[in-house]
């Protein structure tokens, strides 16, 4: 009736076969805790110190691989690539329907193959990618480049949590940082979490999502939160310039806005989680945001307008950050 999985030891490694209430029963099980709150709390801030910082490097290069042609805009991009009109918006564009379709094959690569492999496979490609960018000679090479970055970029941010060629581990069955019960503790908490939902594929699933209105109401939701992102990242250095500084000074002055919102929202996420109200927060956020775009398109004093971008700043990724963890624990419950 039970048979145990490879790799994995433990409780959370049995699996129960042809019998329902057997299934239940081993959820059920899996679903008390084997840590006390203490011990909990380290396997948590273990796990933390060796995915997050490495995780944070990885993604921040990412983020800056897509954003950092409108830095490259002030130093003669659309003169040297003799581009008219609109053909510079259309090369950002051009970016985003390849990244988000690239995101679900991506996911199911990396069941077919290890994380750490098909991983590596697409950073090492999207490095090709902005290497070819920097050989660009024309409108239609610069659209080429943009296409590969955005399908190679996309795959990554959904399996990010499972790279693991030399830094992290694949799955926590193969992670030898961890013990023998914090490997079942990690297993039986990412059971939990996932509650009855499937690992394997299925086509059905496919319809199931399509046919769910949360699907499409997360999608509104998040594209509200990425366009402003996108748009104020692409977009800084030729506002910064505008305010009449040269392109070496407003390729230095877009970098203070992100510093600040990156202290309010480590900052604000840690005060949000000690009371235990986000949409407070969220709430609040919106009020420094129009208090920002207001300076910025109320005065004309450059000093205003640069302080208007850094509280808008402040909101644009502060509120994403804060937004979608609270959609993540929100979707998991309806």
């Amino acid at each position: 009736m039970d048979e145990k999985a490879p790799g994995t030891s433990g409780m959370s490694a049995t699996k129960y076969v042809n019998s329902p209430s057997i299934v239940e029963a081993t959820v059920q099980v899996s679903e008390v805790p084997m840590f006390d709150q203490k011990a909990t709390k380290k396997l948590l801030r273990k796990l933390d110190w060796r995915l997050i910082p490495f995780m944070s490097l990885i993604y921040l290069l990412c983020f800056l691989d897509r954003t950092n042609i409108g830095n490259a805009r002030l130093d003669s991009l659309e003169q040297d690539l003799r581009l008219q009109g609109l053909q510079y918006n259309d090369c950002l564009a051009i970016l985003f329907p390849f990244y988000i379709a690239a995101e679900i094959p991506s996911n199911m690569m990396m069941k077919r193959l290890r994380p750490s492999v098909w991983l590596t496979f697409i950073m090492v490609a999207w490095s090709a990618c902005m290497i070819a960018q920097g050989f660009v000679r024309s409108y239609s090479g610069l659209m080429a480049t943009r296409v590969f970055l955005g399908v190679f970029e996309g795959e990554f941010f959904p399996g990010v949590n499972y790279y693991a060629y030399w830094a992290i581990y694949d799955y926590p069955a193969t992670a030898n940082f961890l013990t023998d019960k914090e490997r079942d503790e990690v297993e039986r908490r990412l059971t939990a979490d996932r509650g009855h939902l499937s690992d394997d594929f299925d086509v059905k699933y496919v319809w199931q999502a399509l046919a769910d209105w949360k699907i499409y109401v997360f999608m509104l939701i998040c594209m509200a939160g990425f366009a402003p992102i996108y748009s104020f990242s692409l977009f800084l250095p030729t506002i910064v310039k505008g305010m009449g500084y040269s392109a070496n000074n407003a390729q230095l002055m877009s970098v203070p806005p992100y510093v600040c919102a990156c202290v309010f929202t480590i900052g604000a996420s840690w005060l949000a989680d000690r009371v235990r109200q986000r949409g407070d927060f969220l709430l609040g956020f919106q009020l420094v945001a129009i208090l920002g775009f207001a300076l910025l398109a109320a005065s004309g004093n450059a000093t205003v307008q640069y302080t208007g971008t850094v509280f808008a700043a402040i909101e644009i990724l502060s509120s994403e950050n804060f937004g979608g963890a609270k959609l993540t624990r929100f979707g998991g419950t309806v």
